[in-house]
This record gives C-alpha cells, sequence and structure tokens, in this order.
C-alpha cells in the first residue's frame, strides 16, 4: 500500500509540474497573439490605416463581469481585407471592457481596452507575451 501512495504522489508532482511548465487550459496556455493597439471611437475599431496591411482574421467581444459576450467576428474563413476595410463598424458604449483578438498579415495580435464614460479609451496591457 505504502508504494502506491509514492507513486501515486510522483504522478501529481509530474501532472503540477507539467501544468506550471506549459499553463493551465484557457486563454494563458494558447497563443492569443502578441500586443498591439488598435485605433477606436464610437464608431467603429479600426486595425490599420496602411492600404498595404492585410487584416485576415477578427472578433471583437465583450468582457462584462468576467463573462465574454462575441460581439462580432469575421466568420469560419480567413479574411483579405485592406484599409479601408479594415475599419469593423460596431456601437461600442461607454463604461464597458472589451477585448479583439486579429491576424493582421498573418500575424496574431491582441488588444484589450476599457471606454469610460467620457470615451477615453484606455489600454489593459497585461504582461503576458
Amino acid at each position: 500500500m505504502r508504494g502506491y501512495r509514492v507513486r501515486s504522489s510522483k504522478i501529481i508532482i509530474v501532472l503540477a509540474s507539467c501544468i506550471f511548465f506549459t499553463g493551465c487550459p484557457g486563454t494563458n496556455g494558447i497563443d492569443i497573439g502578441k500586443w498591439r493597439t488598435v485605433s477606436v471611437d464610437s464608431q467603429r475599431v479600426c486595425y490599420s490605416f496602411d492600404k498595404s496591411d492585410l487584416l485576415n482574421d477578427y472578433h471583437i467581444g465583450l468582457n462584462e463581469s468576467g463573462k465574454d459576450t462575441v460581439l462580432t467576428d469575421s466568420g469560419y474563413y480567413p479574411v483579405h481585407l485592406s484599409y479601408p476595410d479594415t475599419c469593423i463598424n460596431i456601437n461600442l458604449k461607454p463604461g464597458n471592457q472589451y477585448y479583439t483578438v486579429y491576424k493582421l498579415n498573418g500575424v496574431k495580435y491582441r488588444y484589450e481596452f476599457i471606454i469610460d464614460n467620457t470615451w477615453n479609451v484606455l489600454s489593459l496591457k497585461q504582461g503576458l507575451k
């Protein structure tokens, strides 16, 4: 019986180490992209103003009390949008926390922000990647 406890504790230590070094399931363990700002106002989110850039994918969501709500995205298939089509028309409301994950020129990026009640966009840059 004692040998069983030693083996099971070793397994627990190995599993805990794997989770610690690779990350827990969820966004911290997934490549969600490099941090890159976007242009935000009350009517749209613009990923680039450079006509040579191609927007390949985008996802805009609302994070409200820890619950994510998808507001819009590019769908299941890649898109190939250049300026001015890299600006997505969407009505954002002050006092909310938003995020976007997108692919520009084939590179994954992310941006998280709050729009305060006076329409200031405040970046929520995190120390990841």
